[in-house]
């Protein structure tokens, strides 16, 4: 009882979702660590728990959070992209996850690719950099994984992020537009880099890319690795911040990749879908294979 007191104290700003303080109870059954706010991890204004999940792996998350966070504690989190990478991903593989946030894909890299791969984790955000970093440590995983606290660009240099720093989504940080600063935002001057200076003259055989909106920049900074490796690059496309960074679209980009040779496939449907064009106004996971 006093256990099932104490996640109603935890969660009691997230008032009126069953679903979550249920998951939240029995997350908190299996956790050894619960931290209040304001001491040891100190990058949310929330209540941040370890979270078991079943893809063998522990991960940090916010209880406040409800984009990414949420998700994970339901044990619902991009299950389709989840599956897809554990398909893909082998023993011994380097990979690199662009926008890893709090990292729950860096970890589940971290499982997949064993203590002989490589995991190249990108978040320029610090506040979400720590929690992923606590994550890497949680798991054992600082023989495989590298983080890198960098926007990835076109060029090497230092960008702008827009983000609100009070939010219930703490992966909504973009390359700032040239307009006024939305109520609540702020732009963070953070460095950046390329890809291709990231990958180096390793392999790289996989590519995680979710960077809300400067998915065409990071690819043109890309281009070196993208023909010497052949990775598989799995992307999410949102049309409005494509349009909201760089005046692009998801089409943009398709077409980008087509003249580096690859193909590019929906994740959820037929599965021999090739996707030549896109201008739908929704969001479109994608999955880029190279073109023999």
């Amino acid at each position: 009882m006093q256990l099932r007191a104490a996640v109603d104290a935890l969660t009691r700003r997230i008032t009126g979702y069953a679903p979550l303080r249920a998951a939240v109870f029995r997350a908190l059954l299996r956790a050894d660590k619960i931290v209040p706010f304001g001491r040891a991890l100190a990058f949310d204004p929330h209540t941040w728990v370890i979270k078991e999940t079943e893809y063998g792996f522990r991960i940090w998350v916010a209880l406040g959070e409800r984009s990414i966070s949420r998700e994970i504690m339901l044990d619902r989190y991009e299950r389709d992209e989840v599956e897809f990478i554990r398909a893909n991903v082998k023993p011994g593989d380097r990979v690199v996850d662009v926008g890893a946030n709090i990292g729950f894909y860096t970890a589940l890299f971290g499982t997949l690719v064993g203590p002989g791969g490589r995991v190249i984790a990108c978040e320029p955000l610090d506040a979400v950099a720590d929690a992923l970093e606590r994550t890497v440590t949680e798991n054992g995983f600082a023989d495989r994984v590298t983080l890198h606290r960098v926007a990835l660009d076109a060029n090497s240099g230092s960008v702008l992020l827009r983000h609100a720093p009070v939010t219930i989504n703490q992966g909504a940080a973009y390359l700032a537009p040239a307009c006024a600063l939305p109520p609540g935002h702020v732009d963070a001057l953070v460095p950046a880099r390329t890809l291709d200076e990231i990958v180096g003259s390793g392999p790289c055989a996989f590519i995680k890319l979710d960077a809300e909106g400067a998915e065409p920049r990071i690819l043109a900074g890309a281009a070196e690795t993208l023909a010497r490796c052949r990775p598989i690059v799995l992307a999410e496309l949102n049309p409005i911040l494509l349009a909201r960074v760089g005046g692009k679209n998801a089409g943009d980009v398709i077409a980008q990749m087509a003249l580096q040779r690859y193909v590019a496939r929906r994740l959820r449907g037929a599965p021999a879908e090739i996707v030549a064009g896109y201008d739908d106004a929704a969001s479109i996971n994608v999955v880029f294979f190279p073109d023999p």
